[in-house]
């Protein structure tokens, strides 16, 4: 009605890995994920944006105003407002990152430790290695850490095991 011709309702929620199949079928490789602007859209962006990118597809997300969704800025604010929002939106990583740290201190080495690794596991997941490969080199790139800290390339830091072979161990009163 709008003009946007290749648009889909991806159902929020209910959106799965065979709708992202039907959509492969008919080519496409990037897609604007435009979710309602509430807590539930932000954590839907997240699970869809997933599914596309695990599939090899490019995904954008785009930030809708607190309490609005698609529809209502389509019919309020007109198509040029929306084209404005598309324009602005953020690529998945950069979305994730918000996403995630929203939980996180990213002043805190832990709270950024978790960050990065919460990402790199779900990047880890996908089913191309390109895709995964240069998606962990975005992530240090945009969490300014060495590559091999998110496991790119030969040099990933191995973790080394310690196991202590000997001990005591001492009955303690606890009152």
């Amino acid at each position: 009605q709008e003009g946007f011709t290749l648009s889909v309702a991806g159902q929020g929620t209910a959106f799965t890995e065979d709708h992202v199949k039907e959509l492969l079928n008919l080519g496409i490789t990037n897609v604007y994920l435009a979710l309602d602007g509430d807590e539930a859209g932000v954590a839907a962006a997240s699970k869809i944006g997933n599914i596309f990118q695990k599939n090899g597809v490019e995904v954008h997300v785009v930030k809708m105003p607190v309490g609005m969704d698609p529809d209502t800025i389509l019919k309020e604010q007109g198509p040029l407002a929306f084209i404005e929002l598309l324009e602005k939106a953020e690529d998945y990583l950069s979305f994730l990152i918000g996403y995630f740290s929203k939980d996180s201190d990213m002043s805190s080495p832990s709270g950024k430790n978790h960050l990065i690794q919460t990402i790199a596991t779900r990047i880890r997941s996908w089913d191309h290695p390109l895709m995964v490969h240069e998606s962990l080199r975005k992530l240090a790139r945009l969490t300014h850490v060495p590559e091999k800290l998110v496991g790119v390339g030969d040099d990933e830091v191995k973790r080394s095991t310690y196991v202590k072979r000997s001990g005591s161990l001492s009955e303690v009163e606890v009152n």
